[in-house]
């Protein structure tokens, strides 16, 4: 359920250009996912947004994810409830009783769901007190300054000064 409104259950079989670009860190699990059903690329620098992103935000989805496994577990008791206490006929118990079966099921996958985020979670805790993000923030300033170098950057001649690319325009 949540693996795959967020895209985790197809990663295993997406390959690097196949990825998503992501412009910025900052961008929703939600973001990520539709920029990957539109076929968008990943570039080094969009792997690492992505990296810190989830690195960010796993906490935010864990507890997403648990305040809609609490509701569900309040509907789940709200119907037992209404079992227990009300004097339901035949079909309306039936109905109760359908109503009862998918909030449990929907309640199933959301606790499976959390299982896996909390996993996920805690490897992410793990990174970060490994310093992982801000390596990767490092990394992305040093890729960026490179990156401008080559784009912009001009050769000057260290030995040949009479070289038509030693000249200043």
């Amino acid at each position: 359920m949540w693996a795959d409104a967020h895209g985790l259950a197809e990663l295993d079989w997406i390959e690097p250009s196949q990825c998503p670009y992501l412009p910025s860190a900052n961008e929703s699990i939600e973001q990520i996912h539709l920029n990957l059903r539109n076929g968008k690329k990943m570039e080094v620098e969009d792997l690492m947004n992505y990296i810190l992103s989830f690195l960010e935000n796993i906490s935010k989805e864990e507890g997403k994810v648990a305040e809609e496994l609490r509701i569900k577990e309040l509907e789940q008791q709200d119907l037992l409830h209404e079992l227990e206490i009300s004097k339901l006929n035949a079909p309306e118990m039936m109905i109760t009783t359908k109503q009862l079966i998918q909030v449990r099921k929907e309640r199933r996958e959301l606790k499976n769901d959390l299982q896996r985020i909390v996993i996920l979670r805690r490897f992410a805790d793990r990174q970060k007190s490994r310093n992982l993000d801000n390596e990767i923030r490092t990394l992305q300033k040093e890729l960026k300054k490179t990156n401008d170098y080559q784009q912009y950057g001009k050769y000057k001649p260290r030995v040949l000064k009479n070289l038509k690319i030693g000249e200043n325009k």
